[in-house]
C-alpha cells in the first residue's frame, strides 16, 4: 500500500466510478472509500427519488450531513481510492438546495470545497458521461437530464478553479455487463489507464527531486583582464 496516496474520482452517476475504484483499489492495495451519500442514504433508507420529495429545509439538512461526512472521511483516512470527491457532493447540494443556501453560506462553502479539492487529493480523475443511463441500483437517479445537470456543475467548477484533473477514457457496458471500449474490459481498462498515469507522475516527481539536488548558481568562470564576466558581480 502506498501511504498518503489519496485518489479520487469525479463525475455524474452511472459513469463507472465505483467499479473502477474497486479495480484500482485491488491493484494498488489501497482501501476503497465508499461514497458518503450512499453511507447516509443506506443508514436512513433513502434514495435520490425520496430526497426529491423532502421539504427544502429537510433536504438541505441531509445534503449538509453528507457534505460534512465526506470531509471527515477524507481527512481521517490516510490513503484511499474514492469514487466521489467533495466537489461531487457540493454539486448535489447546489442541485437540490440552490434556493435554500444563503449567499454568505454559499461563499463560505464554495471556498471550503475549492481548498479541499486542491489540498486533499493526490490525483483527481474525471469520468465523462455518455448517452446511456446507469443501472438502477435503488439509490441513484438514472435520468439523463439529471446526469447532465450534475456533470455540468462539476465541469463548471473544475474549469473555474483550474483544477488539475485527468479525464479517463470512455467506457460503457450493455445490459449483460459486456463492456464496450478499446480493450473490451471496462473497469480494468480504466484502472490500468490510471495506474499508468500514476507511474508517469511518480517518475516525473522523482526526476524533479534529482534536478533539485543538483547544485545551482553561476559557475566559477575565469574572468580575463578587460572582459565582462558572464553574470553580475556580487553587489552589482
Amino acid at each position: 500500500m502506498v501511504r498518503g496516496l489519496k485518489i479520487a474520482f469525479t463525475g455524474s452517476g452511472g459513469t463507472g466510478k465505483t467499479s473502477t475504484a474497486a479495480a484500482v483499489s485491488s491493484l494498488l492495495n489501497l482501501p476503497q472509500m465508499k461514497s458518503a451519500s450512499r453511507l447516509v442514504y443506506e443508514q436512513q433508507d433513502l434514495n435520490e427519488n425520496k430526497v426529491f420529495m423532502m421539504a427544502p429545509a429537510e433536504k438541505w439538512k441531509l445534503q449538509y450531513e453528507i457534505f460534512t461526512t465526506k470531509i471527515n472521511n477524507d481527512d481521517c483516512t490516510p490513503s484511499f481510492v474514492a469514487d466521489r470527491t467533495l466537489l461531487d457532493h457540493w454539486a448535489y447540494c447546489l442541485l437540490y438546495c440552490s434556493t435554500t443556501i444563503k449567499n454568505d453560506e454559499y461563499m463560505h462553502l464554495e471556498a471550503l470545497v475549492r481548498k479541499h479539492m486542491i489540498a486533499t487529493y493526490s490525483r483527481i480523475y474525471y469520468f465523462p458521461r455518455g448517452d446511456w443511463t446507469g443501472k438502477d441500483d435503488g439509490i441513484r437517479q438514472t435520468n439523463l437530464a439529471w446526469q447532465e445537470a450534475i456533470d455540468s456543475l462539476i465541469i463548471g467548477n473544475i474549469v473555474k478553479w483550474k483544477l488539475p484533473v485527468v479525464e479517463v477514457p470512455q467506457a460503457q457496458s450493455d445490459d449483460d455487463g459486456v463492456w464496450k471500449n478499446p480493450s473490451d474490459e471496462g473497469p480494468l481498462f480504466r484502472a490500468e489507464f490510471i495506474i499508468e498515469d500514476l507511474k508517469k507522475i511518480s517518475a516525473e516527481a522523482q526526476g524533479q527531486d534529482k534536478r533539485e539536488e543538483m547544485p545551482v548558481g553561476p559557475k566559477n568562470y575565469e574572468v580575463k583582464e578587460g572582459t565582462q564576466p558572464p553574470y553580475p558581480r556580487v553587489g552589482e
